[in-house]
């Protein structure tokens, strides 16, 4: 049965005139010419679906000057929108021909490759697209519909989580991420993903359709009543929903010995954690009950990664959090396990800007969140944004006393000294050591930011203070006695 979002494939890019037209003019410098000319009338018929119109005016634009590529572009989204697949292939190979890095060229080319049949080829223009335009979410569900159509439902998956990771609040993505998971028989999380679809679009008729059957299949006969009446409340003329409907019974709709014999066969099976865990959606208040189930079990899966390093289990912890958060976005627990999860993927630059943005959203819910507050200033630190990191460190210093500790100073003086303001950094840890005066850790990072800012006397003294007034634990003396011993010998370096 094919379920998936036929929209999640073909929905279309609006094209604004305007915009194209001042793309085009500024792209070519010469919007009096012809060809350009030609190409922005064709653009105008393009918006008005206007699509023969629009498809001589490129004959024109391509005729006076066979190197525009914008107008081969354009022609070839005309050809694919009149339902003319092979012209449009034709077309768009011709732009990516000009423009070898046109990821929207390779995006299209794709969507009517496969009207043509040419799933293979299809599915290179899409990873062409992806490995151009990394971020676009669009091109990642566009791959993924077609992989969960030839039942590849693992690279299905992966390419709808990574749309969902993108855009949180793809409604088509979530979905069609929940149809997979159903054709693999995972309703658990099929269940999860419908419940983001339906807090994202509450008058997703097909949403509720497949929640009810994804509860049916997890034995809540009551969530799967209520979401079949859902669907056909939204949308009674489709006789699907109906019929279903029709053929589930209500909550109250039992004999009372039918209820008495259910009752008994319920209290005699054992427990099921996760089946009443999720069974919690259909109480009231329940899709906080929902979210901290699957926030519980991205917990359970990061440790299960953390012992095992499989990264299915990694990915399996990122999902629960993604949809957690989607379908409480008010808690802040949430939030900051996301961007952990997010942080702890240093090597991709876009998964560190989303371990930002998680975080400060966390933040920002809960101003006290000091994990949050201190991880934000670790991944402001590994992205580059010494000072904003600075300000960040400094923050959490003013705002709790036990964070003066090394695992926040010696990171912060690395941020002055990286954004090159070991002169500020100075100013600003003596200030820390006359309200820290016992701390060997303040006085040990003062001794390295002057030393940095060329004032090795007053450095070498601040490590003879932490040595001959035995400030600090056993180790942090040791440390300075050493970093002294081998300050001496680098001489006045």
């Amino acid at each position: 049965m094919n379920r998936l979002h036929h929209a999640g494939l073909f929905r279309a890019r609006v094209l604004c005139g305007a915009i194209l037209l001042g793309i085009v003019s500024a792209v070519c410098g010469w919007a009096g010419s012809d060809a350009v000319g030609w190409n922005n009338k064709g653009v105008q018929y393009l918006n008005a679906r206007n699509y023969p119109a629009a498809v001589d005016a490129f004959n024109q634009a391509v005729k006076i000057d066979p190197t525009l590529v914008i107008a081969w572009y354009h022609r070839g989204l005309a050809h694919y929108r009149s339902d003319k697949p092979a012209r449009a292939v034709a077309d768009l190979s011709r732009a990516i021909g000009l423009k070898p890095d046109d990821a929207d060229a390779y995006l299209y080319r794709a969507h009517a490759q496969l009207r043509l049949n040419r799933t293979e080829d299809a599915l290179k223009d899409y990873s062409e697209a992806i490995g151009l335009k990394p971020d676009d979410a669009y091109a990642y569900g566009s791959r993924g519909l077609v992989y969960s159509r030839m039942r590849k439902y693992a690279q299905a998956v992966a390419d709808f989580s990574e749309a969902v990771a993108r855009d949180p609040g793809s409604a088509v993505d979530h979905f069609n991420r929940g149809v997979t998971y159903q054709n693999m028989g995972d309703n658990v999380r099929a269940l999860a993903d419908y419940t983001a679809v339906i807090k994202l679009k509450p008058d997703h008729a097909k949403a509720y359709f497949y929640r009810s059957e994804a509860n049916e299949a997890l034995g809540h006969a009551a969530a799967a009543y209520a979401d079949a009446k859902a669907a056909a409340d939204r949308d009674p003329g489709n006789s699907a929903y109906t019929a279903r409907l029709a053929g589930l019974s209500p909550p109250d709709g039992d004999s009372a010995k039918q209820q008495k014999t259910k009752k008994e066969a319920r209290a005699a099976e054992p427990a099921k954690e996760i089946a009443s865990s999720v069974q919690l959606h259909t109480t009231e208040g329940g899709y906080d009950d929902i979210a901290g189930y699957l926030y519980r079990r991205a917990a359970q899966d990061y440790e299960t990664w953390k012992q095992s390093g499989n990264a299915i289990h990694f990915h399996n912890a990122l999902f629960h959090i993604n949809s957690a958060v989607s379908i409480d976005p008010g808690n802040s627990e949430y939030w900051f396990f996301q961007g952990m999860l997010y942080a702890a993927l240093t090597s991709d630059p876009l998964y560190m800007a989303k371990a930002a943005d998680s975080l400060i959203q966390a933040v920002e819910i809960d101003p006290g969140h000091g994990r949050a507050q201190l991880l934000l200033a670790q991944v402001l630190q590994e992205q580059g944004n010494f000072s904003l990191a600075v300000e960040q460190y400094r923050f959490l210093i003013e705002k709790d006393a036990n964070m003066v500790t090394g695992l926040v100073l010696g990171p912060l003086a690395l941020c002055f000294i990286a954004a090159g303001s070991a002169e500020a950094g100075v100013r600003y840890f003596q200030t820390l050591s006359g309200r820290y005066p016992e701390s060997a850790a303040v006085k040990t990072t003062l001794a390295v930011l002057m030393k940095q800012n060329n004032q090795m006397a007053l450095a070498k003294k601040q490590l003879e203070q932490i040595i001959e007034n035995k400030l600090g634990p056993p180790a942090e003396q040791a440390y300075a006695r050493d970093l002294l011993a081998q300050w001496h010998k680098e001489g006045g370096r």
